[in-house]
């Protein structure tokens, strides 16, 4: 059995690479059964949830924000987002934010995903390049473990968040933002939106 997912890394704009990774697995049932739970590979870097279509949706969205995005930001902070449909739900940010915490979401406009939202401009091509040259090596050297599975999946992408967490990488992840905005000079017209909030939200 092959197991599509999606992994949500979070970045803070200093270049650092959060912990735990977030990770949603395609289950039929929309969870994982009871004999899967008992086996499911775990380690400190990720959190793994399931859904039926393996996407976020809003009980995934508030489990990241109350699981891994407020246990390790400050007390206000700026969320930049892109414009998946489940994002939108100010009812459900606010009810997930804690109590004295603060943030402003700000996010990036639709259609522009390719072109604005760094993971999606370079970073991602980083890390999938990353994964691939282990699964090259685990072919090449013929390396017995079944890389499709469930557990490998789980192996594969928290050594992956291990390694991009090293300090050493903070300039990769900021350049990932330079270059987000210096493509978005590119689509200045739908970005309008996207920085009249960030010049919204001011640092009392």
């Amino acid at each position: 059995m092959t197991h599509s997912y999606t992994i949500m890394p979070t970045i803070d704009a200093t270049g650092k690479l959060l912990s735990p990774l977030f990770i949603v697995m395609q289950e039929i049932s929309g969870d994982f059964g009871p004999l899967v739970k008992k086996d499911l590979f775990t380690a400190p870097n990720i959190y793994v949830t399931a859904s039926r279509s393996r996407k976020m949706m809003k009980d995934h969205l508030k489990t990241w924000l109350e699981e891994v995005y407020f246990p390790h930001v400050g007390d206000r902070t700026v969320l930049v987002i892109d414009s998946w449909l489940t994002y939108k739900n100010q009812a459900l940010l606010n009810n997930a934010t804690p109590e004295g915490r603060e943030v402003q979401v700000v996010t990036v406009p639709a259609k522009t995903t390719s072109l604005c939202q760094p993971l999606d401009v370079y970073g991602f091509r980083m890390w999938k390049d990353f994964a691939r040259k282990i699964w090259d090596w685990v072919l090449q050297d013929d390396v017995k473990c079944e890389m499709h599975l469930r557990n490998s999946v789980l192996k594969l992408q928290s050594l992956v968040h291990n390694q991009f967490s090293s300090p050493r990488f903070r300039d990769m992840w900021k350049v990932d933002l330079i270059n987000q905005l210096i493509r978005c000079l590119f689509c200045w017209k739908r970005m309008s939106a996207f920085i009249q909030s960030i010049s919204a939200f001011k640092i009392k």
